[in-house]
């Protein structure tokens, strides 16, 4: 067994884990989910990287202090930054249909598309840090099918990754929705639902 089968089953174990923790508890601990998240696939990242062409990554002690600072970061500004990004993502999205419908895009245009994109995104606040949860964990499950596929055929994986639309891409695409979907409809059916204080105070007497 060579390096890279090592660090695939290495990451397989590893993503499982991080599925499981995030889709369990990513929306009680968001910022420790979104950093954690980072932190798998920074190593995982790093790992296969190195095995495959060497290039010194493990060993390279500015790779790993990069890597520690980014996921301090997004432990401390993970809900501010997922903010900003949900407004930046709806004000891009709104600004391609304008410009599909054949607006102008001027300085004015851009501002009302800016106050549009705060408003949906203070709108949608209460279902960004579920729904990205959801996808997050779900991501996991997409690298563990793929790096699956990889170990029994690499040729295959590859090709499946290159198509568009291929049966990878499209299973990909189904375990994002349901990894959403688990996490507004069956994580409470599943986990339980969440003990409020007082709950767990009348439990102990």
């Amino acid at each position: 067994m060579g390096n890279l089968e090592i660090y695939i089953y290495f990451s397989i174990v590893l993503c499982a884990i991080a599925a499981y923790v995030i889709g369990r508890h990513g929306r009680q601990h968001y910022n420790k989910a979104l950093a954690g998240s980072f932190l798998v696939v920074a190593v995982v990242t790093v790992l296969t990287i190195d095995s495959m062409h060497g290039l010194g990554l493990i060993t390279n002690y500015i790779t790993w202090i990069a890597i520690l600072v980014i996921t301090v970061v997004l432990y401390i500004f993970s809900r501010i930054g997922t903010y900003f990004i949900a407004w930046f993502g709806f004000s891009v999205i709104i600004a391609v249909v304008l410009v599909l419908v054949g607006v102008e895009i001027s300085y004015e245009v851009l501002g009302i598309i800016g106050l549009a994109g705060i408003v949906i995104t203070i709108l949608f606040r209460r279902h960004l840090i579920t729904i990205t949860v959801g996808l997050l964990s779900a991501y996991f499950m997409v690298l563990i099918l793929t790096e699956v596929i990889f170990l029994v055929d690499p040729a295959a994986a590859v090709a499946q990754l290159s198509e568009s639309w291929s049966l990878l891409q499209l299973a990909s695409l189904a375990l994002l929705a349901f990894g959403v979907y688990f996490q507004y409809a069956l994580h409470e059916k599943v986990f339980g639902a969440k003990k409020t204080p007082a709950e767990v105070s009348s439990t102990e007497e």
